[in-house]
């Protein structure tokens, strides 16, 4: 815009092809704009999903070695770590540790990409026919690895396990087990589809 004595005069393009690439330039340049403003946010998700965008949290589902069938749920806890819930049940036609148990609550802590680090513990009412007669209830820890190999496929490596007799005064996962279960537990638990 330019100005004259008579007041304010506009001055208009007339040139097609020289509007044409004003338009371009213009709509590029809100493009660039746009981009440059999403960028931060697309490296946040990705930095805080697995797998490129996979988020652990989620319900699933799925069974491990020692013949436990689980249900649970993962959710993000505040400062990175995770919480889980676990309701398993045995197969009916397998001698079980416990006669009842709570569910399993634990910790994940992402360990890598794709990997995530946990411990669990659950209340356990032991079985006179596995252990013989023990006095009151185990306190039933585990720990180990979970690797996410898709986006809804957890493959659980659980090297730790065993009990602490209940109220003994041991702090779990830092005092050696007062029972130890001999052989590692792995698992597979697939996601629960999302409405």
């Amino acid at each position: 815009m330019t100005f004259d004595r008579q007041g304010p005069m506009m001055i208009v393009n007339t040139n097609p092809k020289e509007i044409v690439m004003k338009k371009r330039l213009a709509t590029g340049a809100i493009f660039v704009i746009v981009l440059l403003a999403t960028l931060p946010c697309a490296a946040q998700e990705t930095a805080a999903g697995d797998r490129g965008g996979c988020r652990i949290e989620g319900t699933w589902y799925g069974a491990n070695s020692a013949f436990l069938n689980f249900i649970f749920g993962i959710e993000k806890n505040a400062g990175g770590s995770y919480s889980a819930v676990a309701d398993g049940l045995s197969d009916p036609d397998i001698l079980t540790y416990c006669l009842d148990y709570t569910a399993w609550r634990g910790e994940l802590v992402k360990t890598g990409p794709d990997t995530y680090s946990f411990r669990q513990l659950a209340l356990c009412d032991p079985n006179p026919d596995v252990f013989g007669p023990i006095p009151g209830l185990l306190l039933w820890a585990s720990e180990g690895e979970f690797t996410m190999t898709s986006c809804d496929r957890l493959e659980a490596d659980i090297p730790t396990n065993g009990a602490y007799f209940w109220g003994n005064g041991k702090v779990p996962f830092v005092d050696p087990f007062d029972v130890v279960f001999p052989d590692p537990i792995t698992g597979v638990f697939e996601r629960m589809p999302r409405p």
